[in-house]
């Protein structure tokens, strides 16, 4: 601040040379609001007292505690309206210290208490998103391995016999190992009878099934540097295996012939249709991330509480996007939109209808700013109603009206 105003100086020599002005006799204030500022962000804090009525500070306390707060407001019994934030230790001080005045929340702490809220609600439905395209994401890798597994060539009969015999050997010599076990015969003395290692016999007990032998990894094959270009001549009509061979030669290929009609015979199955055999790499580059994925709670919140006209295209779109994402976010952008109004406008009495349409909303996250500042949601409304002229409150009878939410001049005409 003070090098926006062109002061020189460090902080402390600018406190220290304000606490040095002689100040004028402090009048008997009569709206005045508390609020805490930082000597160290986290560490310690002292307390701003303003009058609200006159548009000035009055005081800087060293602290914000019920004692030292207390005791200042004892001593000015004019005081008939404090504005403040949800500082408990504020709320005791002040029925302490002025049990004859008013509390109210002002403006900027209520939007901040409910911008908390709506973050709770926004990160809620993220994760929710992020879920659904995550089993998306999964279902479309599975259906790809399907569609893969189904492109290989079928097992010939010979080979799924062997498989089959090998798995019934494998069940019968489970079977005995649980037998022996029941007996209380040790693995040791299993292993030595069926022949296999202890290990395999502790592993087998301790699976607790049947061990079904998993598919073998595909080892590399000659074949596969030149399956890129194999495909590119089958979708383009080329379909004859001595052709294929013939060029596949002329490329350097080593292995045998049939290594490429063994591959060959796992693209008959397949379509014909290019797009359905793109590279992992291509597949990648041609999905287009969620923009909503990319957004954080916070980058949310702010879309949810600027105003339309000051956002940019592209946050214009997301909050579009946003909105039709989940019904539960609509809701909770129209809720939003609704109170700003009120405290924008000072229309104070449709605070009802509000919170009526939030207990139907069922939002959880806006139920904890209902309960936990209903009273000062009620303070709000009594305050801000246009009704409710404040003229008298202000010395010099001017048609500017002063909201004792927020301590600005406001014409509530």
């Amino acid at each position: 601040m003070g090098s926006e105003l062109g002061m020189s100086g460090s902080r402390d020599t600018i406190l220290r040379l304000v606490r040095r002005c002689n100040q004028s006799a402090i009048s008997k204030p009569r709206i005045i609001g508390l609020d805490d500022w930082a000597y160290k962000r986290r560490l310690r804090y002292g307390t701003l007292i303003c009058d609200l009525e006159r548009n000035q500070p009055i005081d800087l306390l060293p602290d914000r505690s019920v004692e030292t707060v207390s005791a200042w407001l004892k001593k000015y019994p004019s005081i008939d309206i404090v504005s403040r934030d949800g500082s408990s230790e504020y709320a005791s001080a002040i029925r302490q210290g002025a049990p004859q005045a008013r509390q109210v929340s002002d403006r900027w702490h209520l939007v901040k208490n409910l911008a908390e809220c709506v973050s709770v609600q926004l990160a809620e439905s993220l994760a929710e998103l992020r879920r659904a395209e995550q089993t998306t994401a999964r279902s479309g890798k599975k259906e790809a391995r399907q569609a893969s597994a189904e492109r290989r060539p079928a097992q010939t009969r010979a080979v799924q016999y062997v498989q089959q015999a090998r798995q019934t050997e494998r069940t019968a010599r489970y079977e005995h190992i649980m037998a022996l076990q029941k007996q209380g015969v040790k693995s040791a003395e299993i292993a030595l009878q069926l022949g296999v290692t202890q290990r395999t016999i502790q592993r087998w007990i301790a699976a607790g099934t049947i061990p079904y032998s998993s598919p073998r990894k595909q080892r590399s094959r000659l074949i596969d540097p030149y399956k890129t270009y194999l495909l590119k001549r089958w979708h383009q009509g080329c379909h004859k295996g001595a052709q294929l061979e013939r060029e596949l030669r002329a490329k350097g290929y080593k292995g045998s012939q049939h290594g490429i009609y063994r591959y060959l015979e796992t693209l008959k199955g397949s379509t014909l249709a290019p797009s359905k055999h793109k590279s992992a790499s291509e597949r990648a580059s041609s999905i287009q991330p969620n923009p909503l994925l990319t957004l954080s709670a916070s980058q949310a919140t702010w879309l949810f509480f600027r105003k339309e006209e000051d956002l940019k295209p592209k946050e214009l779109e997301n909050l579009g996007q946003l909105r039709q994402a989940s019904p539960y976010l609509e809701v909770t952008y129209q809720l939003v939109e609704g109170f700003l109004h009120m405290v924008r406008e000072r229309t104070g009495e449709q605070l009802d209808a509000w919170l009526g349409a939030v207990q139907a909303s069922h939002l959880e996250a806006f139920q904890t700013f209902v309960t936990g500042r209903s009273v000062a949601a009620a303070r709000y409304r009594s305050a801000c109603q246009p009704s409710r002229s404040v003229s008298n409150l202000c010395d010099r009878g001017t048609k500017r009206k002063r909201c004792y939410l927020c301590g600005v001049n406001t014409s509530l005409e």
